[in-house]
């Protein structure tokens, strides 16, 4: 089941072009996402800035804005 992400933190390693984001959610649990290319880390980082509710299935490694797919 999806969680619904409270916060989010990013990094980016210029050297090796990967980034990193660790997932909070309202449960303070945390899911973190490594070796992400920058388009990658640039689509769900928009998708964090500009969607609410958003939430992550770490089963599934999937993002959703569907209300009746998060926990919660």
């Amino acid at each position: 089941m999806a969680k619904r992400i409270s916060y989010y933190d990013v990094a980016w390693d210029r050297r090796s072009g990967q980034g990193v984001l660790r997932l909070t959610f309202d449960d303070r649990t945390q899911a973190e996402l490594r070796s992400l290319s920058g388009e990658e880390l640039g689509l769900i980082c928009a998708l964090l800035r500009l969607e609410k509710p958003i939430a992550y299935d770490e089963a599934n490694e999937t993002f959703s804005t569907d209300s009746s797919l998060i926990e919660g």
